[in-house]
């Protein structure tokens, strides 16, 4: 058996979803825990490119991010197609984990959790699929008193999740529907909770929050140039995109409901500036996080339909695009290739034969990096001027 033969059949892949914005002690932590407790080799990473979940652009560019993972213990980093980097957690999920069922290397998923009760967050992810009509009920008489959509979901499950558990149950959800053989891997949070301020600097580990405001406020050095969504700049940009459109296409923006386009039209054109502008929407029912995704799927032209298409017909839709690799596991791209029921992209060639379906969904990926560049004062096309990361 030649040396080939054994690297393949003991290899065993690890999965993680992240954002890495910026990446921190604690993801190193999380890679580390990755491999112990999931009884893997190597770590594949799926991220968010230069936009993220919370509504946000994130505070350096996909590629220093990649390679920060990289220095840090990650294998492999692909990117997270923006359009659902983007989308809520149940779309985000969904798109992650099946990118990462068909790359046809992984073994298991591993996420940050703040229980870390895998049979508990398995039973709340089957309540969840499994919708009875009291728990259909229990969320509509929830809406009616104002709350958001995830707060009347999770009164309806009688459990109150904290924002990594509110992501674990969703990707196992999204394995559980896959009926992928992925088996997934809770490891406990610790440290500062997600989205805990600055003053807790001294927790072990700080969170991504309290990290990004000691850079943008010159009290951490930066590695790279960051990008902040206080700046005038992204503030012109974004009120710009949402003035530029109807009401009708507003209403065809992802997370746009119940005459939601209304007040979003209206107070895009009262405001001043954005952060004006999302005082002005935000309520009980419409959080901060959801506002500003619909506001980037605004100015990246990312709509309902497309997500929705995407996700019934993932085959056509998506691609694994690499971002980087270690040389050390570099034999991962030949075995990604061979296994991918999915478009592997490592340069732009390959690009060439993507169906029109997922062509379009890149598209939005090549768009972003362009917006991104605005706010650096770079100039546009970057993505394929950039070469794999080898680190």
């Amino acid at each position: 058996m030649n040396c080939c033969a054994v690297i393949i059949r003991i290899m065993k892949c690890s999965g993680i979803i992240a954002e890495y914005n910026p990446f921190h002690q604690g993801h190193e932590y999380h890679l580390q825990q990755s491999l112990s407790l999931s009884g893997s080799n190597h770590t594949v990473v799926i991220m968010s490119g230069n936009f993220v979940q919370r509504g946000d652009i994130a505070i350096f560019d996909k590629f220093y991010r990649a390679k920060q993972a990289l220095l840090h213990g990650a294998d492999m980093v692909i990117e997270l197609p923006c359009a659902f980097a983007v989308s809520c957690a149940e779309r985000f999920a969904a798109t992650a984990v099946n990118i990462l069922d068909k790359s046809g290397i992984i073994d298991s998923l591993s996420f940050g959790s703040e229980s870390s009760n895998l049979e508990m967050l398995e039973k709340q992810a089957d309540n969840s699929l499994f919708e009875s009509t009291d728990y259909t009920s229990k969320i509509k008489e929830s809406l009616k008193t104002g709350v958001s959509f995830a707060k009347a979901k999770s009164e309806a499950l009688e459990f109150t999740p904290l924002p990594n558990d509110v992501l674990a149950i969703e990707y196992i959800k999204a394995i559980k529907r896959l009926n992928s053989s992925i088996k997934p891997v809770p490891i406990k949070r610790i440290g500062a909770m997600h989205d805990s301020p600055i003053a807790e600097k001294n927790s072990e580990f700080m969170s991504a929050s309290a990290v990004r405001e000691l850079i943008l406020s010159g009290n951490m050095q930066p590695g790279s140039t960051p990008v902040s969504s206080n700046s005038q700049e992204f503030s012109s940009a974004m009120l710009y995109a949402l003035r530029t459109m109807s009401k009708a296409e507003i209403a065809a923006l992802p997370d746009v409901s119940e005459g939601l386009e209304n007040a979003v039209y209206t107070a895009c054109r009262q405001a001043s500036s954005y952060a004006e502008f999302l005082s002005l929407v935000k309520s009980k029912r419409y959080t901060l996080a959801r506002l500003r995704r619909i506001a980037i799927c605004a100015l990246l032209r990312i709509s309902d339909k497309l997500q929705n298409e995407a996700l019934a017909h993932p085959e056509l839709y998506f691609y694994i695009r690499v971002l980087g690799v270690k040389k050390s596991s570099s034999f991962l791209l030949s075995e990604l290739s061979k296994r991918s029921k999915l478009p592997v992209i490592t340069g732009f060639s390959d690009t060439k034969s993507l169906s029109p379906q997922a062509k379009e969904l890149l598209s939005l990926d090549l768009l972003s990096s362009d917006i991104y560049n605005l706010f650096l004062k770079k100039s546009a096309d970057s993505d394929y001027t950039r070469h794999l990361i080898f680190v």
